[in-house]
């Protein structure tokens, strides 16, 4: 059972960190943050499983907290590094392969700026792009550690997230402008002479 303590309702809603089973108490947070890294490995395992997976730190976060039932109205960004952090840490004790690298950004589809393995410790790559170009790799290795489907001339490369959001957008046709009489200011036929002043 997960320490709790009583919350005072604010605006009818409860606040803080809580568990679905009693919505009213506030639980410990480290409670709720060893609960989401328990369950953040698995949920990895299974985006790893498939060739090219991937999932948003939006997601990711969503998943851990319908599966723990632990819900939280703490911004993502304050918690969810600190959680991969532990699955990092567990992923080099064990042997795994970096996982985390398959969670990426929603806007851009790349990894954090804190992402990590054994090679590359924390603060080591500055570059954006060769943070990413490592993350990319890794996610390759996952790939191949779990099962997924794998083709044998495989590179590493960006998330399908990524390359949309990368490729080129159609030109959108430019709209002309109407031409307009100087005098009557109404729209000119093709003509070029307005109908309305002569």
């Amino acid at each position: 059972m997960p320490e709790r303590e009583e919350l005072k309702p604010m605006g009818g809603r409860s606040v803080g960190t809580w568990h679905v089973d009693d919505p009213n108490s506030k639980v410990n947070w480290q409670v709720a943050m060893s609960a989401w890294a328990e369950a953040t490995l698995p949920e990895l395992e299974r985006v790893a499983s498939v060739y090219e997976g991937f999932i948003t730190y939006t997601d990711l976060a969503e998943r851990l907290q319908e599966v723990t039932g632990y819900r939280t109205r703490t911004v993502l960004s304050y918690w969810i590094g600190k959680v991969l952090d532990k699955v990092v840490i567990r992923t080099l004790t064990e042997d795994l392969p970096p996982l985390t690298a398959l969670v990426v950004q929603k806007g851009d589809g790349l990894v954090g700026d804190g992402y990590y393995n054994r090679e590359h410790p924390p603060g080591s790559i500055d570059e954006t792009e060769e943070l990413n170009d490592v993350a990319d790799a890794d996610r390759l290795l996952c790939y191949r550690a779990y099962g997924a489907d794998v083709p044998a001339d495989a590179r590493p490369q960006r998330t399908a997230l990524r390359k949309d959001k990368s490729a080129p957008r159609p030109r959108q046709p430019e709209m002309s402008r109407a031409r307009v009489c100087p005098s009557c200011r109404l729209e000119l036929p093709l003509s070029g002479q307005c109908d309305s002043c002569d």
